[in-house]
């Protein structure tokens, strides 16, 4: 993240967590635009309105409850592809790197998406959609009342 900061001195980055399970952790020396808050309790504690853009540069995780609410509040995510997230972007409405991409890659979609900012507000509001359709609780039971009722109970 922070190579990816020191390429883009005209945006300011906001980060929030910490290492875990033996990944890369917050470094001594970081770039003048990149602010750290550490660890949160609640994903409703984070300034999420006051974010222009979701960056998500995880190198591997389950389905991410984290993303799902990032996408629920209707922000443009430019997110890692890998596993866990695969559904999320196959949504086709978050901005994909590879997780092979370098952070010139990375430069290039954050780029991209604020050149077409109004594209990404649209994207946003589609992926909640996307999230209260297939990851809400109403979802949930929309889906098991068609699957019931094409049950046979014979």
């Amino acid at each position: 993240m922070c190579e990816i900061a020191n390429l883009m001195p005209y945006h300011n980055f906001k980060v929030w967590g910490r290492e875990v399970l033996g990944g890369a952790s917050i470094p001594d020396k970081i770039p003048d635009n990149v602010e750290c808050f550490g660890p949160y309790e609640n994903f409703g504690d984070l300034p999420i309105f006051d974010c222009d853009l979701w960056l998500y540069t995880s190198e591997w995780d389950g389905v991410p409850t984290l993303l799902l609410d990032v996408m629920a509040a209707g922000v443009p995510i430019v997110m890692t592809k890998v596993e866990g997230t695969s559904d999320l972007a196959a949504s086709g409405y978050c901005y994909n790197a590879s997780p092979d991409s370098g952070a010139g890659e990375y430069q290039r979609i954050i780029d991209h998406v604020f050149s077409n900012y109004d594209t990404a507000v649209n994207f946003a509001e589609k992926q909640r959609q996307y999230v209260e359709a297939r990851h809400s609780f109403q979802g949930y039971q929309s889906e098991i009342t068609k699957t019931l009722s094409a049950a046979s109970f014979d």
